[in-house]
């Protein structure tokens, strides 16, 4: 009863074809196998299963005729993975050398036990799943990597089903099997790292993956020398099997990602290996097709879209985006890049080229920033033109022309043409701003300290009491209205 449960469960998508012409035996049969699998279908004569077969194309054929050879070998000349199973009652030469010339799955001597039957079944259906497995992953892989150089393994119902011969050789065993026998869990082989992949305190690194489809991830792994290797790990879905998966594992470690992540500091103007392994990173986004992330800030309006890297070589970077971020980059000359696979934002300062025809915008001196967009927490403006500012520090009016970078709700960024000297982090000062508020004047004055200073710029925070703050807010959402209406009109030019 259990293999009949466990059968029927496992077999439900296959179609079987049952060729009998005993009477009884074929009613007797028909009762076992109906339900067993999706459809059954039920044949008397040569004629009639061979009609049947080709109308039908049953992934398993059962015949129990005199005559079983011929039908058997015009069936595997049609489809010739058909799993066919042999019920005579004649086990002579003759029999068995056409059962092995035709390739049957299994040649049975009546009578069979019922359970022997459940048994071949069973062997058919296994064998059937591991051919779809097969096939389906061998397509898959070839679409997805031209060579043989990444890890590759496919899951069925997030079990192990299959792996490639890199991934074989990367743990020196010989099968799929052998690597499941030592390691139940891929994940228990990742090594624990900040920012990477590995399994968490009730976190399983499965779960996780199949929540975030398609997202990266790094990942490091021992390899049979026991050297940790650094790779850029993916789970990607089959579109058209959504039980099937298949993890892809892209080494990385010649790019010394991991030099780069355990860095104290990332300087503005990159060292000669930094440059190299930004466009080692940036080659690597460009050939698997990796979406970007490019930022801008107009007047402090944050303007985000998608990327491609088009072209990735030593001082040239051609990225393809859309026409707004050409905009945006065409005003600002620069452009802020993320992505998954990098460590840090990486900071394009110099822009040599638009095409707005092309959609691709191009620059040289690209460095790692400390400057990530995802800080930004609130949003940042460039105030209206006629705005008004004034510095007291000790109640004394600070004596230089001072501009607002930008303000928030609870910041602000004021850029001096000589910068006071005595300041410290954490020091209090008073700022009086008069800005434009619907053609009326709106007056903050406040206390404020300082936060940091960098160069000729010093960011200022406060805390403005609710109705300052929600008169600011207002204020905040008017200038940003009129920010991208001023955007959207400005006009296209040359590079």
């Amino acid at each position: 009863m259990e293999n009949t449960k466990y059968l029927k469960e496992e077999s439900h998508n296959l179609n079987l074809l049952y060729v009998e012409d005993n009477d009884k035996f074929r009613v007797e049969v028909s009762e076992l196998l109906d339900g067993l699998f999706q459809n059954v279908y039920v044949a008397s004569s040569v004629d009639k299963s061979i009609e049947l077969f080709k109308e039908h194309r049953p992934q398993i054929l059962i015949i129990d005729i005199e005559a079983w050879a011929p039908v058997a070998k015009r069936i595997k000349e049609i489809v010739p993975e058909t799993r066919i199973i042999v019920l005579s009652k004649n086990d002579d030469k003759k029999s068995l050398l056409d059962a092995i010339d035709i390739n049957v799955t299994k040649f049975l001597v009546r009578p069979v036990e019922r359970s022997a039957l459940l048994e071949v079944l069973e062997l058919a259906k296994s064998q059937i799943y591991y051919d779809t497995n097969t096939k389906i992953f061998y397509t898959y892989l070839h679409s997805m990597i031209n060579n043989q150089t990444s890890m590759v393994m496919m899951l069925r119902d997030k079990k192990a089903l299959l792996v490639n011969q890199v991934f074989l050789d990367f743990f020196d065993v010989e099968s799929i099997n052998e690597f499941t026998k030592k390691h139940n869990d891929l994940g228990t082989l990742f090594l624990e790292k900040d920012g990477y992949l590995y399994n968490k305190a009730n976190l399983n690194w499965l779960d996780d993956v199949s929540e975030n489809i398609d997202k990266l991830y790094h990942v490091q792994l021992k390899d049979k020398n026991n050297e940790p290797r650094h790779f850029l790990f993916k789970y990607h879905l089959l579109p058209e099997e959504k039980s099937y998966a298949v993890l892809s594992f892209d080494d990385i470690t010649e790019l010394k990602l991991a030099q780069v992540n355990d860095s104290d500091t990332v300087q503005n103007e990159s060292s000669e290996d930094d440059t190299e392994t930004i466009y080692n990173l940036l080659k690597l986004i460009q050939n698997n097709k990796i979406k970007v992330h490019l930022y801008n800030y107009y007047k402090g309006l944050t303007i985000v879209h998608d990327g491609l890297v088009s072209d990735a070589q030593k001082d040239s970077l051609v990225i393809q985006t859309n026409y707004l971020q050409q905009k945006a980059i065409q005003s600002e000359e620069k452009t802020l890049i993320s992505s998954e696979v990098l460590p840090y934002t990486i900071a394009c300062n110099k822009l040599t080229g638009v095409s707005f025809e092309r959609q691709i915008v191009k620059f040289k001196d690209v460095h790692f920033s400390r400057t990530s967009p995802a800080s930004r927490k609130s949003i940042r403006l460039l105030p209206d033109p006629k705005y008004n500012v004034s510095l007291f520090i000790d109640n004394q009016r600070y004596r230089s022309n001072i501009k607002i970078t930008d303000i928030s709700i609870d910041s602000i960024n004021l850029k001096f043409d000589v910068p006071p000297t005595n300041l410290k982090t954490n020091d209090k000062v008073t700022i009086d701003m008069i800005l434009n508020y619907q053609n009326h004047p709106l007056i903050i004055n406040t206390e404020a300290t300082m936060l940091k200073k960098h160069y000729s710029n010093i960011v200022f925070v406060f805390n403005l009491d609710m109705e300052k703050k929600n008169t600011l807010l207002k204020y905040m959402v008017t200038r940003q209205k009129e920010i991208i209406r001023e955007f959207k009109n400005l006009k296209d030019r040359a590079i």
